[in-house]
């Protein structure tokens, strides 16, 4: 009696334990599951963050051979352009009469040229050093804003990796606000006021159609749009949008506001 006990109890104790072990295996498999599946969504988030960056990359190294390619052509235009005035002034420098055999005695010449025109002797020593200490120093203004811009726009990506460079300074309403700040103001700044404008004239624009719909629907009446469905995209005219009832402009909200948004900009 006492031995079947004992191996009853132990069938018991058999069971137990197994059935805890398969409930330990289910919980690590859940586990699991959720771990692979939250790596899956942080895998697929990650996705478009390193095409933004890729695509960016790709837009900063396009933008590199762009202005490669152009100084080169500049330098073709204005090796071919300083030949012509050599040859236009049979190879001699008319205020010193003596020849211009190179480019560099063509470019002194220029000088010369712009020295008159700011009212300098062409022929002073004095007024030649004076005029090269103000082209030094615009040239070495324009190397600083060419620096500044180059830095800004890798501090901007940098900062904002997943905003397309290329949209956005294809964006016409981009382009109109941030002209006269691009080059004195960082990218970044220039985007973020960029962004608040925008969403305070959404905002008002959406407060405005509002108002403007409210005061165009000014009597109920029973309508629907004739000849269509009210499901589809046919926008409600004028007419339509004051006779219908506060219930039929709950119902059909989406196709009101677009045909309220469509009014406004016609009579604009």
């Amino acid at each position: 009696m006492e031995l079947e006990q004992k191996q009853t109890v132990e069938t018991v104790e058999n069971k137990n334990e197994i059935e805890i072990n398969e409930d330990f295996s289910d919980n690590d498999t859940q586990t699991q599951q959720e771990e692979q599946k939250g790596q899956k969504e942080q895998s697929t988030e990650e996705i478009p963050k390193k095409q933004d960056k890729k695509t960016n990359a790709e837009y900063a190294q396009k933008r590199r051979e762009q202005e490669r390619l152009e100084q080169e052509r500049k330098a073709l235009e204005r090796q071919a352009e300083l030949r012509g005035i050599r040859k236009a002034l049979k190879n001699t420098n008319p205020y010193t009469d003596e020849p211009m055999e190179t480019d560099e005695d063509v470019e002194f010449y220029l000088t010369q040229v712009e020295m008159e025109k700011e009212g300098l002797d062409p022929l002073s020593l004095k007024d030649y050093k004076t005029f090269q200490l103000k082209s030094q120093e615009a040239t070495k203004q324009t190397k600083q804003r060419e620096e500044f811009l180059r830095k800004d726009s890798e501090e901007f990506v940098k900062k904002y990796p997943s905003v397309k460079v290329d949209e956005l300074f294809a964006d016409t309403r981009f382009k109109r606000f941030s002209k006269g700040k691009l080059g004195n103001v960082p990218l970044a700044e220039v985007y973020e006021d960029y962004q608040e404008f925008i969403s305070e004239i959404d905002t008002k624009a959406q407060e405005l159609a509002e108002k403007r719909l409210a005061k165009t629907i000014a009597s109920p009446g029973d309508l629907k749009p004739s000849g269509a469905d009210t499901k589809q995209e046919r926008l409600y005219t004028f007419e339509e949008l004051k006779k219908m009832s506060q219930a039929e402009i709950s119902k059909n909200w989406d196709l009101v506001k677009k045909s309220q948004e469509a009014l406004i900009k016609q009579k604009k």
